[in-house]
């Protein structure tokens, strides 16, 4: 009797299709962790983010960076990013060849189209409220105290670069949390 050498046609389509199959169950675990491991990373963003207001502020008789204007590098609009720059010992984002490379913690890694036209991913949320009151110290003292017992927003990213809609937003509170907003653009646990 002959000894059977190598595989039929039949065992080599199987094969394949079993491959092909594990394949298709795999790859949507595969994407999701990536989606995961970016949200994770843009929580830490926020954190450090966070974590430079507050050193910033032990030094500020607690208040608030002053800042008028949303964040735009290029156009010279760079409060508190500058400030907390400064406190966190890390350089702003730079320009090459008028875009912006991406460096932590001024970037999402989900953010491929606002942070290289900007230089940052992130809004600080007080700026709103220092444009509608520009009246210098009062003004700081008034919002600073405003945000601290409310567990505010203090820096959320620019768009949903999370998922659709507000829901794909995140936030960092005054209190240090990091959370996902809901559909309506609310924190979790904020009325």
């Amino acid at each position: 009797m002959m000894a059977r050498r190598g595989f039929t046609a039949l065992e080599v389509l199987v094969s394949i299709g079993v491959i092909g199959v594990l394949i298709t169950l795999t790859l949507p675990t595969l994407s999701g962790s990536v989606d995961s491991a970016k949200r994770v990373t843009c929580s830490a963003n926020l954190r450090t983010l966070h974590t430079g207001l507050v050193l910033w502020q032990d030094g500020s008789d607690g208040l608030l960076p002053f800042a008028t204007v949303p964040a735009d590098l290029p156009r010279g609009y760079d409060r508190p990013f500058d400030l907390l720059a400064e406190v966190l010992d890390t350089p702003l984002a730079e320009a090459l060849d008028g875009r912006f490379e991406p460096s932590q913690p001024w970037a999402c890694d989900s953010d491929g189209e606002l942070f290289p036209k900007l230089g940052v991913s992130y809004r600080y949320v007080p700026v709103d409220f220092f444009a509608a009151h520009p009246d210098g110290e009062r003004s700081r003292t008034e919002i600073t105290r405003l945000f601290e017992p409310a567990d505010s927003a203090v820096f959320v990213d620019l768009a949903g670069f999370h998922g659709p809609g507000v829901g794909g937003r995140m936030a960092a509170r005054t209190a240090g949390h990091v959370n996902r907003l809901d559909d309506r653009g609310v924190l979790p646990g904020v009325r």
